[in-house]
This record gives C-alpha cells, structure tokens and sequence, in this order.
C-alpha cells in the first residue's frame, strides 16, 4: 500500500490542466491566519510561506489516501503522513505545488491549525526523485543528487516516518513528463530560542508578527 501512495498521490497531476502559480502578492501572516475558516484545534487549515506563499488546506476524504485538491492555490494534507508522525501537504506541480520549487533549505515555514494557533518550521532538505518506471506506483526512485536507489516502500518511510516534521510533495515535470519524478521539501520544527535573535532585518520584522499569533 504505501508503494502505491508515494506513487499514485501525485501521478493525477497529468490530468490536471497547467495552470501558473499565482504571483499576486502574498499576504502578511496575520492577514492569512484571520481570513482562514475557523476549525478544529487539531486540523491543519493552512500553511504560510514568507514572500512565497499563503496556502489554504483541505482534507482528503476518507479511504481516499490518493486523493489531491484540483483547486488552484489549495494543499490537501496528506492523511497517512499523519500516523507516521509527519504532517504532509500534497499539491499538483501544475497548481499549488508549483511554489515548492521557489523553497530552499533555512527558509521559514508556519502551519496554521483551525483555532488560529500557529507551529513554525525551518526547511532542512529539499530532496528531489526519478521514477525509474514513471507511469508504474511501484517504480523504485533514484535520489538525483547521491544517485542512491530506493523502492516506492523504503522512499515512502525515509519520508514520512519521522518526529513531527512537515514535508510538502509534488511532480517534477521535465520536458513535459508529468510522471518523472517527486519533489519533497522537509522541514523541521523550529528552534523558537534561535529565532529569537535572528538579527536580519526581514526575520526580525516577521518574527515579531508570528510570536503573536504564538502566545
């Protein structure tokens, strides 16, 4: 089964129609957390992206663990990452997922939950795979910056099974392949000690926004 889903979660993407992400202008944190609907206190309702991104979230229905929002700027949360101990965010490369490329390692990221309270992460890896077999859920995976092979299974675990990380996955589509290959952005929760004396003016300014909305 979890062969299946690291493959099937994402191959839908070629069905969905290309459409580019939104470069209208992101909003400031407090401004996304206010316009979010109110939920409950466990369910992700949103993810936040400085500069990047402010990205509602929806949840796959039951017994749907392949199911990924058609909705333009939208994530689906990933509902089997969740008994791994990972919150997972699922998007079409074509869609919502099109921003994940723009994220690199050290950069900030802020889930939001449905009573307003906020969990803060910092990117750590973004780590990019070839399927082998792109069209086959079972295809093994080969990591394009060691070359290390893995099977659908063991990529899935060296995802997902984790300590309370937050990992967004999407398609790479070169050359028009929608099947290619996935793209996982991985980040960890973040030292809010270290934050606090992060003296860069940009941080700093966002930062005293977030802590806010924290307390």
């Amino acid at each position: 089964l979890l062969a299946v889903l690291i493959g099937v979660a994402i191959l839908l993407s070629n069905l969905t129609p290309a459409l580019a992400a939104s470069t209208a202008p992101v909003a400031t944190l407090n401004e996304f957390v206010a316009a979010l609907p109110a939920g409950s206190a466990n369910q992700v309702t949103g993810v936040y992206a400085s500069g990047v991104f402010a990205l509602p979230v929806v949840q796959q229905p039951a017994g749907a663990a392949g199911f990924v929002s058609s909705q333009p700027e939208v994530l689906t949360q990933f509902a089997l990452a969740s008994s791994y101990g990972t919150t997972g965010m699922l998007a079409h490369n074509t869609l919502a997922g099109a921003h994940f490329s723009n994220l690199e390692a050290g950069q900030f990221l802020t889930v939001v939950y449905g009573d307003g309270r906020t969990a803060f992460f910092q990117i750590t890896a973004v780590e990019r795979y070839q399927a082998l077999q792109p069209t086959s859920p079972y295809s093994d995976f080969v990591d394009t910056a060691t070359q290390s092979k893995l099977s659908a299974t063991d990529l899935f675990y060296h995802i997902y099974n984790g300590d309370g990380q937050l990992v967004l996955q999407t398609c790479i589509e070169p050359e028009g392949n929608a099947s290619w290959g996935r793209l996982f952005v991985i980040a960890e929760p973040a030292d809010l000690a270290f934050l606090t004396i992060v003296q860069d003016t940009f941080f700093a300014a966002s930062f005293t926004s977030l802590f806010r909305y924290s307390i």
